[in-house]
């Protein structure tokens, strides 16, 4: 299952406008809005006792039962450390759901000091820190790829912006059509996955369906590929509705000690017959002639495999030749179908 509800993880120093972006992702994604300093300066009032980690266990809890009824939530914290960034992405792992890293930043030592020392709260008992608590406050630099965002000299419009433009642009996101984009696949796209590869119909020219094991090796062998080679199976999702429809992508493939360039697709049973796969399929051969400047593009398919016949032929395809791929100790007679590219009408 898909959501397009997302869990928005805020890191960065004090000062740097955090809160003001935080409240505005709020406000404009209708997110849960959870901020650390409410609830540690809470648990001091109420509590009386000298809070330390326990704030941030508390935000899990309430992060956890928000994702829980299907609301988005945006955390509102300094998040200093590896380790409480990996908890929170955890939540998000854990119920299904996208995160999205955002490190908000400024640039201008003299606009950030200005800031820190010109700044109220409207947190009853709150102490600020000063300039010089800052510059010594622990914080780990990030280890991982993230959204940054620098305030300097900005507006909380202007930032709310480019942080719209940046997760549509993030790494993640690699093509898009009319009806469809396609993005990198997440953990969180487990049930999917599943529901494909674990589906008789769907598998039936595999003759072999997937364990919840080979499921996992299967995601793990598609980010070797994003690694590798810079592409792989992407996610198929509906502009409209956020559905996850299906696979489609770039691999390469060597089969008899020849490397080919393939589009491979595979779908949703439910979303077969909407002219998904062949709009899907068409925007990975314009992207292989764009992106990768390839001269030629193929689908491989089984013999038997009528209906992907048919959407390689729609993207303009043509049959140039038979191989055997082994699969399970079995031989399959496989299609070669290719185009090239130079010719093709794109």
């Amino acid at each position: 299952m898909t959501h397009k509800n997302k869990l928005y993880i805020l890191s960065g120093l004090p000062g740097v406008g955090k809160s003001s972006i935080a409240k505005s992702i709020s406000t404009n994604f209708k997110a849960t809005y959870v901020r650390i300093d409410t609830i540690e300066q809470s648990l001091r009032d109420l509590c009386s006792f000298d809070v330390q980690g326990e704030g941030y266990r508390l935000t899990y809890r309430l992060i956890a039962d928000n994702l829980k009824v299907g609301n988005s939530v945006v955390m509102d914290s300094c998040s200093p450390w590896k380790l409480t960034r990996t908890e929170y992405e955890n939540i998000a792992i854990e119920h299904n759901y996208e995160y999205i890293n955002i490190e908000v930043i400024c640039s201008d030592i003299a606009e950030h000091r200005r800031r820190i020392e010109e700044r109220v709260t409207d947190i009853p008992n709150l102490k600020l820190l000063c300039w010089t608590d800052v510059l010594n406050r622990d914080y780990e630099q990030w280890d991982k790829e993230h959204i940054i965002i620098d305030t300097a000299g900005k507006s909380v419009d202007d930032c709310i912006n480019e942080l719209v433009d940046k997760i549509k642009n993030e790494q993640n996101f690699i093509l898009s059509t009319d009806r469809l984009f396609l993005r990198k696949l997440y953990e969180t796209d487990s049930d999917d996955l599943c529901e494909i590869l674990q589906d008789k119909e769907t598998m039936y020219t595999y003759e072999h369906t997937l364990s919840d094991e080979e499921v996992k090796g299967w995601y793990d062998k598609q980010i070797d590929r994003y690694q590798k080679d810079g592409f792989g199976l992407w996610a198929v999702i509906h502009k409209n509705t956020d559905d996850f429809l299906g696979m489609c992508g770039l691999t390469i493939q060597n089969i008899n000690d020849v490397e080919y360039l393939e589009i491979g697709y595979m779908f949703k049973k439910k979303y077969w017959h909407h002219g998904y796969a062949t709009e899907a399929a068409i925007g990975c051969k314009k992207y292989a002639n764009d992106i990768l400047k390839a001269e030629k593009v193929y689908s491989i398919m089984r013999d038997n495999n009528i209906p992907s016949q048919n959407v390689a032929r729609r993207v303009g395809m043509i049959k140039t030749g038979e191989v055997i791929k082994h699969y399970r100790n079995v031989d399959m007679l496989h299609f070669v179908f290719e185009i090239e590219l130079s010719k093709a009408k794109r």
